[in-house]
């Protein structure tokens, strides 16, 4: 049985279903406060020779979305 808290998460972000795009936004929307160069997802880290880090930021994840919409 679902709390009132879960209800009204539920009104205010309603579930995105299967399509890609509305789950990225789904996301995005819910990481809003997420700074642009922190990564969402990581790929690597220190597997190169210079210690950088791989991965898509939430500037990228951003990006993409205004890209798909």
């Amino acid at each position: 049985m679902a709390t009132r808290s879960q209800h009204e998460f539920a009104e205010q972000h309603p579930h995105p279903g299967d399509d890609p795009v509305a789950r990225l936004r789904h996301t995005v929307e819910l990481f809003e406060a997420q700074p642009d160069d922190e990564f969402a997802v990581m790929a690597t880290s220190n597997a190169y020779p210079d210690g950088g880090r791989t991965g898509l930021t939430w500037g990228d994840l951003r990006e993409l979305l205004n890209r798909l919409s």
